[in-house]
């Protein structure tokens, strides 16, 4: 004990000193030099990690002897055939990446970097994952503040890991270690998805190597939806996407069916659809008496017949249209040229901020978003158009349907997808997703949200809603649910989501919410290509 009664400890350095220090008062950790932390026995120099790692100075600490501390961790991770100096060596690859955490935003030696990258890719190196994590960690960042590319060294990781993914018997240790908790999120994570994928020898392969990345990493939805937009820019990539599928059971169909090639073969069949024809007198009323003659509304997804608007043409409402499917466009403009529309994302839509009084998408076609993530990016931007009156109070609003989920052919497919879903061994996945066709020939994604989710999605995107209407239809008594969204207030941030909601909006395994392509935040960790 000092004489303030607190707790020391002692190390023996190389110069014969044995300078005392505690946890609290560090100013004896800064006399120690590089030669003298060098000549430490193992034991105390495990004492000093711990030290230095819970020190306020932690930071200084480690810059001042980030050679020394790089230098010994190569050296005593090396493993013996002692037991005991195994067990130090283990808690030497422990403590050394809690100290690099305190450096990993400052520039350190790229050499000395390299020196520890290139000694974890080697079979000296024995530990899975945690020290090596902690490296790759620091080398993305450096490279990052440097404006280069990754280094050679995530390849090579890359690599090593892809090998024991892709083992014909069972995963790496190592492999399964890395994707479930350490894998760097700086690194490309989905490219590894695809390798393996892509180079799976068998079957069995991809049934094991599948479930990995969508329980731990990436969950189902986002994960598939990723796969087809990576096939739709890598057409090479599509026959093993469609195999994959079949392979899982999601899809038997040979090949992959996009929203737009299924729509232009529908295109005929969908005109006459018997549950849109059916549920259209209701839908109409319902938006004509939610928006006034001489208003500027938009409809999304208007489909090849176009027929909210075509049905809205003489009620003083000016209605503009959008649809993704071109074909959609061009069949619903040779009908009717008056028509004033063009191909659209609601993604992205094409109109200024608060230029229109609102907005309808009716005929379940916001149930095409397949991820919350997804369905919030076009709840944003539908709240970014929408204008407001002179004394700011929010005078407009949005009309659209969600199928009931318990009710109907949605309950079924709902049940469905998720015994699917099990049975290739996935406990990740949105309650509401189904892959179901108008047709029984033409198969697509849709993700159905319960009533609280969907409020919540709603207020998070700065809307409040409520139901104005339910509609039971069809032969399979399926009930349309019709909700109208009045804007109050703006957004939220992804704090604000965070504090209110949790992971409520999502049973992906990561927050993967993706509310940085609405407001620039370093929380979505999946990006894009």
């Amino acid at each position: 004990m000092n004489a303030d009664g607190a707790k020391e400890n002692t190390i023996k350095t190389g110069s014969g000193k044995s300078p005392t220090f505690d946890r609290d008062a560090t100013e004896s950790l800064s006399l120690l030099t590089d030669g003298d932390i060098q000549a430490l026995s193992v034991h105390d120099y495990i004492t000093y990690l711990r030290t230095i790692s819970s020190s306020p100075r932690a930071q200084a600490l480690v810059m001042s002897h980030i050679n020394v501390i790089a230098d010994r961790f190569i050296t005593d991770t090396k493993t013996t055939e002692s037991d005991e100096e195994n067990t130090e060596a283990e808690k030497i690859n422990s403590l050394t990446p809690r100290a690099f955490y305190f450096i990993r935003n400052q520039p350190v030696p790229p050499k000395m970097i390299e020196s520890l990258a290139t000694y974890v890719l080697t079979d000296d190196y024995v530990f899975p994952s945690e020290g090596m994590i902690g490296i790759l960690d620091l080398i993305d960042r450096n490279n990052q503040k440097r404006g280069e590319k990754p280094a050679n060294v995530h390849q090579l990781y890359h690599q090593r890991i892809l090998k024991g993914l892709l083992k014909p018997d069972a995963i790496d240790t190592e492999a399964k270690l890395s994707i479930r908790f350490t894998w760097p999120l700086l690194t490309g994570i989905r490219e590894l998805l695809v390798d393996a994928l892509t180079q799976a020898p068998t079957d069995d392969v991809i049934r094991r190597v599948y479930p990995l990345f969508a329980n731990y990493r990436l969950g189902l939805e986002p994960m598939r939806q990723f796969l087809r937009d990576f096939a739709d820019h890598h057409k090479d990539f599509e026959p093993r996407l469609a195999h994959i599928e079949n392979v899982l059971g999601f899809d038997q169909a040979p090949s992959i069916q996009s929203l737009a090639s299924t729509y232009k073969a529908i295109e005929d069949d969908f005109i006459t659809y018997e549950p849109n024809t059916e549920l259209l007198p209701d839908e109409v009323k319902l938006i004509t008496k939610t928006f006034p003659p001489g208003a500027t509304i938009l409809d999304e997804g208007f489909g090849p017949g176009a027929r909210h608007m075509n049905a809205l043409q003489n009620s003083g409402i000016h209605v503009k249209g959008i649809d993704v499917v071109p074909s959609n466009v061009q069949r619903a403009q040779a009908d009717n040229p008056s028509l004033d529309i063009a191909v659209g994302d609601w993604h992205a839509l094409d109109f200024p901020d608060g230029s229109l009084d609102g907005i309808y998408c009716l005929g379940r076609s916001i149930c095409h978003n397949t991820t919350a993530d997804d369905w919030m990016i076009t709840l944003r931007e539908m709240r970014r158009v929408l204008g407001s009156d002179t004394g700011g109070t929010p005078t407009t609003k949005v009309i659209l349907d969600i199928p009931e989920l318990n009710s109907g052919s949605y309950r079924k497919e709902s049940e469905k997808f998720a015994q699917i879903a099990r049975k290739a061994g996935i406990h990740e996945f949105e309650t509401g997703t189904i892959h179901d066709s108008a047709d029984n020939l033409h198969f697509l994604d849709r993700y159905v949200p319960t009533s609280r989710v969907f409020q919540i999605m709603a207020k998070v995107c700065g809307f409040d809603a409520k139901i104005v209407g339910k509609k039971q239809y069809g032969s399979d008594k399926a009930v349309n649910v019709y909700w109208e969204l009045t804007p109050n207030g703006q957004p939220m941030s992804y704090q604000q989501y965070m504090e209110l909601y949790g992971r409520d909006l999502t049973t992906t395994p990561t927050v993967t919410i993706d509310l940085s392509k609405m407001e620039n935040s370093p929380y979505y960790i999946f990006q894009k290509k």
